[in-house]
């Protein structure tokens, strides 16, 4: 997929910023908060980006007691008969 000068500039602005608010982001590339959003939400389905991500700060982890969180892939479920089973 070729990217044109404002999608180069979106993704720019998402890289230095990824939590910037589309409001924002229009702002700093000039179209209009909805043309902003679909852009953005196209780059995310044609795979462009991939994912927004927290970086973590090791100066400031290193302050405090950290337990390692892990997040692990939800399974398919498939419920037979339309009914949700209790937990």
């Amino acid at each position: 997929m070729p990217l044109d000068r404002t999608d180069r500039a979106s993704l720019a602005a998402l890289q230095g910023d990824g939590r910037s608010a589309l409001a924002a982001l229009a702002d700093r590339i000039g179209p209009l908060l909805a043309a902003t959003a679909e852009r953005v939400r196209r780059l995310q389905r044609d795979g462009v980006i991939t994912g927004f991500r927290a970086v973590r700060s090791d100066t400031l982890l290193s302050l405090h007691d950290v337990r390692e969180t892990r997040t692990y892939p939800a399974k398919e479920c498939v419920v037979e008969g339309g009914a949700i089973p209790t937990v």
